[in-house]
C-alpha cells in the first residue's frame, strides 16, 4: 500500500496533466511536504496527548468541547480527561460515561441506579470511596451534571474517606457549692 510520505503528486498524476501541469504540481508538492507532511505529528491530537504540553491540552478541551473541563486540574488529570472525552461523548447521558467520569478523577466511584437501591425511575446514587478527593460537592455535581441525562436526577451523593484529626482532649473537675438563705437562717 502507498502512503503519503511516498508517493508525491507528480508520480501520481496522468500522463496528460503532467505535461501541461508540471509546474503547478510541483510546487503543491512542496506546499504538501512544508506545511502538511512535516506538521502530521501535531495533526493527530489522540496519538500525542502525553506528549502535550499544558497550553495545548486546554485548546483541545476547546476543540473537544469537554464540558467538565477546568484548567485548574493538574497536568496528569488534564491528559486523563482528554484521553477519556471521546469516549465520554459517545456515551453522553448514559451510566456508562459517568462512570467513565467519576473513574478519571475517583478511585472506588460507583453508581447505584434507582432499580438496584430501590429509589423511583430516574433517580441514582453516587458513592465514592476515595479518601483523598479534593473535588468540591459542587464541582462534582456539576460535571455530573453535563454527562447524565436531564431525565436523570441525582438522589446522594457520598463521599467516604479517611479524615485525620487530630483532637486534643482535656479533663477537670469543677465544684460549685451552692448556699441558699432563707430568713434569717443560712443553709
Amino acid at each position: 500500500m502507498r502512503t503519503i510520505f511516498e508517493e508525491n503528486i507528480l508520480k501520481l498524476s496522468p500522463k496528460l496533466a503532467k505535461d501541461k501541469y508540471e509546474d503547478i504540481f510541483k510546487v503543491c508538492e512542496l506546499l504538501i511536504q512544508n506545511f502538511l507532511i512535516s506538521q502530521i505529528k501535531r495533526l493527530v491530537h489522540f496519538d500525542r496527548i502525553d506528549e502535550m504540553e499544558e497550553f495545548e491540552l486546554d485548546l483541545l478541551s476547546k476543540e473537544l468541547h469537554i464540558d467538565y473541563y477546568n484548567p485548574k486540574y493538574t497536568l496528569e488529570e488534564k491528559r486523563k480527561v482528554c484521553n477519556d472525552s471521546l469516549q465520554t461523548h459517545m456515551k453522553k447521558g448514559t451510566v456508562g460515561a459517568i462512570n467513565t467520569l467519576l473513574g478519571t478523577f475517583f478511585k472506588g466511584a460507583k453508581v447505584n441506579q434507582w432499580h438496584e437501591v430501590g429509589l423511583n425511575p430516574g433517580y441514582f446514587n453516587i458513592n465514592i470511596s476515595d479518601a483523598s478527593i479534593n473535588e468540591s460537592i459542587e464541582d462534582i455535581l456539576k460535571m455530573i451534571e453535563t454527562t447524565k441525562k436531564k431525565s436523570q436526577h441525582i438522589s446522594q451523593l457520598t463521599k467516604n474517606g479517611k479524615v485525620e484529626l487530630n483532637l486534643n482532649f482535656a479533663t477537670g473537675i469543677y465544684t460549685h457549692k451552692e448556699k441558699t438563705i432563707i430568713g434569717d437562717f443560712n443553709i
